[in-house]
């Protein structure tokens, strides 16, 4: 059974920084995407080895991205593809996300962010509808950066206008 692709659009293999994972990938494109990604190769090929957890000796020589998913050890993986178990609060259920390719998590942001109608999304949206299906370590944060750079989001929403400028008051005499 194969882990349920995330939405994308069909594309070229381009290696545009906004590019989105198509819908057509299966998990064989996911798992060499995972593979070559300089930043969660690592990890990965050390959960695939299944030699237990490395040692925190030798994971400060991999990049901050793997560091990070590797304090996550038992919470990752699922089927041959790089995938973060989310808990629920209460310990009723789980879902897993997969774990993004770096030279896709602009793009799986932007298809998230503006919807069929053009309308762009706030931060708020956005992580709501990627916490579904997606995750790489400090994604909340990458998203929040993004929402707020975003050049064609509407100037009148509340999280992109500039606070008002003090009114200058001088005192009587």
């Amino acid at each position: 059974e194969e882990v349920a692709p995330i939405g994308g659009k069909k594309g070229s293999d381009s290696d545009s920084e906004n590019e989105a994972i198509p819908d057509w990938w299966s998990n064989a494109c996911m798992q060499d995407a995972q593979q070559t990604d300089e930043s969660i190769s690592v990890i990965y090929t050390a959960l695939q080895n299944n030699t237990g957890r490395p040692e925190l000796e030798d994971v400060y020589k991999w990049p901050p991205m793997a560091r990070t998913l590797w304090y996550y050890w038992s919470r990752l993986i699922r089927k041959g593809i790089l995938c973060y178990r989310w808990e629920d609060l209460d310990g009723t259920g789980a879902r897993w996300a997969q774990v993004i390719p770096e030279k896709y998590r602009h793009g799986e942001f932007l298809k998230r962010h503006v919807d069929w109608y053009g309308k762009h999304r706030t931060s708020e949206e956005v992580i709501e509808l990627m916490e579904r299906e997606v995750y790489w370590p400090r994604w909340q944060i990458d998203v929040q950066v993004w929402t707020r750079a975003c050049t064609e989001c509407p100037r009148g929403r509340r999280e992109y206008r500039k606070p008002p400028k003090p009114p200058d008051l001088k005192p009587r005499r």
